[in-house]
């Protein structure tokens, strides 16, 4: 086993890295690159994030994933109800008058 092993090392080339065409990778693979890692990194923050809450009080987690959605509903029925209110006021203002 070892006398093949040092006939296959005998065997490996020399890599020249001048021989090469992409010496350097161009700044748009770079800048990819780093992008994809920072993606990566994050969207793994943030799922383990999840099963971390998930984990232990599943019910105030489902709290925190609801509460994205019931908020903007509650500022738009709250925006509804204001302009009902301010014509309401107008129509009651008008017939007083």
């Amino acid at each position: 086993m070892l006398l093949n092993s040092f006939r296959l090392l005998s065997k490996l080339e020399i890599f020249r890295a001048d021989e090469t065409p992409l010496e350097v990778p161009p700044k748009q693979i770079i800048k990819l690159g780093a992008q994809l890692d920072n993606f990566i990194h994050y969207m793994a923050t943030f799922l383990s994030g999840f099963v971390v809450e998930f984990t232990p009080v599943w019910q105030v987690a489902l709290v925190a994933i609801v509460t994205p959605v019931v908020v903007p509903l509650i500022v738009v029925i709250g925006a509804i109800y204001t302009m009902t209110s301010v014509k309401l006021s107008r129509k009651s203002k008008e017939a007083l008058s």
